[in-house]
């Protein structure tokens, strides 16, 4: 009996594994996502710089939106997206 108990401990841990794994990618995506919206509101206008920064951008968020729709799946997170304008939560400035 005792066995089973560990081994069903086990398999727990192991459930729970991906989870863990998709919250980190979430907060890596927004980490990622925060400086790449920084780096593009600061890049010149018509420079060459943004087309890589605008597709990685959208690669980040699309990881980010498949990282959030698994966890709202997996029903460990309250998936509540909400569109926020960072600069007006933390105010940084730039150049100064």
């Amino acid at each position: 009996m005792e066995r089973r108990l560990v081994q069903s401990q086990k398999l727990e841990a192991v459930g729970q594994l991906p989870v863990a794994l998709l919250m980190t990618s979430t907060t890596s995506s927004l980490v990622i996502i925060g400086n790449l919206d920084l780096l593009k509101d600061t890049t010149p206008a018509g420079s060459p710089e943004l087309d890589l920064i605008d597709s990685s951008l959208t690669a980040a968020l699309t990881g980010s939106e498949l990282s959030s729709g698994l966890l709202a799946f997996s029903r460990q997170y309250a998936f509540k997206p909400e569109t926020i304008d960072i600069k007006a939560v933390i105010p940084i400035r730039f150049g100064c």
